[in-house]
């Protein structure tokens, strides 16, 4: 009888998987934000956005473009929320009632001490 041929051996095929290229957001340094601030927002360390973006410190300038890596989704941009001054109130008890601090509080709507002083009922002031 005529001999069967040997079933072929199954071959294994290595397929190149290509490495994810990292990917990166830009984010643009906004007054108030620091390194730690935005490497905890951003999920990733101190160390990788000064290595990434060549920084020799830890000095943000606002308007500076960083780029960071995008390990996660960037929080959400928050709505800004804002106060309407009533008759008899000051930055500090603003503040205190819309739980933020009063240099957080100047500094959102871009007052000094001097000008928070003339705040009247009906000015709207952000509080976040």
């Amino acid at each position: 009888p005529p001999e069967k041929p040997a079933p072929a051996k199954p071959e294994t095929v290595k397929k190149e998987v290509p490495q994810e290229e990292e990917k990166y957001v830009d984010v643009t340094v906004k007054q108030g934000d620091a390194l730690e601030k935005l490497a905890r927002a951003y999920g990733v360390s101190v160390q990788t956005i000064q290595q990434v973006n060549h920084l020799p410190g830890q000095v943000l300038r606002p308007g500076q473009v960083l780029k960071i890596p995008a390990t996660k989704t960037p929080p959400p941009e928050e709505e800004p929320v804002y106060y309407t001054v009533k008759s008899g109130d000051n930055p500090w008890t603003i503040a205190k009632e819309n739980q933020v601090k009063v240099d957080d509080l100047l500094r959102l709507n871009n007052l000094d001490e001097a000008r928070a002083k003339r705040l009247k009922a009906g000015d709207r002031l952000r509080v976040k």
